[in-house]
């Protein structure tokens, strides 16, 4: 089950678009493009998940307002 789950792995990895040059620029513009061309969705399938975990932690910690902060999105959107 190991040798099958590092193929996949390793599949998976193999074909991981790079991104590097999209990141040095000074405005997303080629990052965007970069990810249509792949018709890239996860903030789109993401985006409902967040949205609930937002409203469980106002809920819970009696919060009208978050103050959100922005981690590992490149771009910060």
């Amino acid at each position: 089950m190991a040798s099958v789950k590092s193929a996949v792995r390793g599949s998976i990895q193999g074909t991981k678009p790079v991104f590097t040059a999209a990141y040095n620029r000074k405005w997303p513009h080629a990052y965007f493009r970069a990810h249509l061309s792949l018709d890239y969705m996860i903030p789109d399938r993401a985006g409902p998940v967040f949205e609930r975990i937002f409203a469980d932690y106002r809920r819970v910690r009696n919060k009208p307002r978050l103050k959100i902060i922005d981690i590992g999105c490149s771009y910060g959107i």
